[in-house]
């Protein structure tokens, strides 16, 4: 676990800056991203990023174990459509 909820709820929260999780690498683990941005609704902008590639495209294989709930209902973010089902 690493993400696990660390800003689950916070509905004050606007943007994800670049690089927020520094140069993290390797094979997603479970729970890693589990409800990260849950229910953060002021969220705009891109979703998390390293150096300019989506965790998403870093991971593109990560199981709903691993990710599940991550950007729930954070409609606002830029690439939200682009996201993929298990990341939110």
């Amino acid at each position: 676990v690493m993400f696990y909820r660390t800003f689950s709820g916070c509905s004050k929260l606007t943007s994800i800056p670049e690089n927020l999780f520094g140069n993290i690498s390797g094979t997603a683990q479970n729970n890693m991203f589990y409800r990260t941005f849950y229910d953060c609704t002021s969220l705009t902008g891109p979703s998390a990023r390293i150096n300019g590639q989506y965790l998403y495209e870093i991971w593109p294989d990560a199981t709903s174990s691993q990710v599940n709930d991550m950007y729930y209902n954070a409609t606002g973010l830029s690439d939200y459509s682009s996201i993929p089902s298990d990341w939110k």
